[in-house]
């Protein structure tokens, strides 16, 4: 961040958005229409948007456990194989994108100081968010910026992530959203307003101050309606440009 929710050739077709080099896509839901459900099962702030209140199945916005790690590993190579920076990084085949973005999400260790909240249909999780409290930016105290991963594709990750941990230095204080994710069928359903703004509420639980995420240009625009602004802009090797957007907790 499932094949219940649609065909995996779906994945290797879309282009619309997933949320890391983050965003949301405006894409009509498919598959997600069951019985109708009048409300969510969490409340909502303000900022969430109004597609809550119109979703024809419900999400639990639950944690994340170590024991589905693969799960939301799977989740986010679907989500990101078809983003700007993956074509960026891996080219036009779907097979070879979907093999990168394989090798980096599945590779990634699991960190217990960071927050993953999952969005659940039953026991499929369709949807991630992954952030970390203010002073405690998992990127800003793991990223070893002199010792590049072996592999092609976990290299090319690790270019980005060391530009955006020299952005963050030039900042304060922060937390950090790290990844966002919608199964690519479900997205434009309010999947991603109740992950955003459930990771916030997490957050804000957890110590008050400035939480960062890197969007894409063209998916700044959903963190904006979330009370996000971009404050700097962030290197980009694999695509066009992202920026560094911040809210406070």
């Amino acid at each position: 961040m499932w094949t219940a929710l649609g065909v995996l050739n779906a994945a290797f077709t879309t282009t619309s958005g997933p949320l890391d080099h983050m965003g949301d896509s405006s894409n009509p839901p498919i598959g997600l229409v069951s019985q109708e459900v009048g409300r969510c099962r969490r409340p909502l702030s303000s900022n969430a948007g109004h597609n809550c209140q119109t979703m024809t199945q419900q999400p639990l916005i639950r944690p994340v456990l170590e024991t589905e790690r693969a799960q939301a590993a799977g989740l986010a190579t679907r989500a990101f194989m078809g983003e700007a920076f993956m074509f960026g990084m891996a080219g036009n085949d779907p097979l070879d994108r979907y093999l990168a973005a394989h090798q980096i999400y599945s590779s990634e260790p699991w960190d217990d100081t960071a927050i993953m909240m999952g969005a659940f249909l039953d026991d499929l999780l369709v949807g991630i968010v992954r952030g970390s409290s203010v002073g405690h930016c998992t990127l800003c105290r793991t990223i070893d910026p002199q010792h590049p991963p072996a592999d092609e594709a976990r290299r090319k990750d690790w270019e980005f992530w060391v530009g955006v941990r020299d952005v963050h230095a030039r900042h304060g204080e922060h937390g950090w959203i790290s990844r966002m994710a919608v199964e690519p069928q479900g997205q434009g359903s309010g999947v991603g307003s109740l992950l955003i703004e459930s990771i916030m509420d997490e957050l804000g639980a957890r110590g008050s101050g400035a939480v960062y995420l890197e969007a894409l240009r063209e998916r700044s625009g959903f963190y904006e309606k979330h009370g996000f602004r971009s404050i700097d802009e962030v290197p980009e090797p694999w695509a066009d440009l992202s920026y560094l957007m911040v809210r406070e907790v």
